[in-house]
């Protein structure tokens, strides 16, 4: 009996769906969904909770850049002007590089970024200025490595090829 009641436990344990764990891709394109939906109280939480350092399990930089750019979406929507600007500064200044899609957010969203973006313009060159100079740095450290250890490889080539023949001569011979 024991057995049976063990056996139907099982089976029931393995019949029941578990729980469903959406991964962070999936869950932007729900906060999305909810922005396009105009639902942008629901839209901010996802969002914000997606941007959590703490408890998110957003990795991929470009999902990331994209989560703040909705979030300065949603933001402007809800009228929150100076804390999208915020937002989408925040981005910049992570991302330079970042081209926000104008299919994907509201035109006022796209027109704000550019704002930002022209806010931030000399700050955005000195940062690039500056990453140009630590690759340029780097670059010549590299070099001056690869110089030394084609030196080393002559030297060595040259004590290989040398050879010393020392003879011992004995007086008594």
């Amino acid at each position: 009996m024991r057995l049976l009641v063990a056996a139907a436990v099982v089976a029931l344990v393995c019949a029941t769906p578990g729980l469903a764990r959406a991964d962070a891709k999936a869950d932007l394109e729900k906060a999305h969904n909810a922005y396009v939906a105009h639902k942008y109280d629901d839209a901010e939480l996802r969002l914000r909770s997606l941007l959590d350092s703490a408890t998110s399990e957003l990795k991929d930089p470009d999902s990331i850049a994209d989560a703040r750019m909705y979030l300065g979406a949603v933001l402007l929507a809800e009228g929150k002007t100076d804390e999208a600007a915020s937002t989408l500064e925040d981005l910049l200044i992570e991302r330079p590089d970042y081209q926000p899609d104008p299919l994907r957010v509201s035109l006022d969203a796209v027109d704000a970024f550019t704002d930002a973006k022209v806010r931030l313009r000399d700050k955005l060159n000195a940062m690039q200025t500056e990453k140009v100079r630590r690759a340029q740095e780097e670059k010549a450290k590299l070099e001056i490595e690869r110089q030394k250890q084609v030196l080393r490889l002559a030297m060595l080539e040259k004590l290989a090829t040398t050879e010393v023949v020392v003879e011992r001569h004995s007086r008594w011979l």
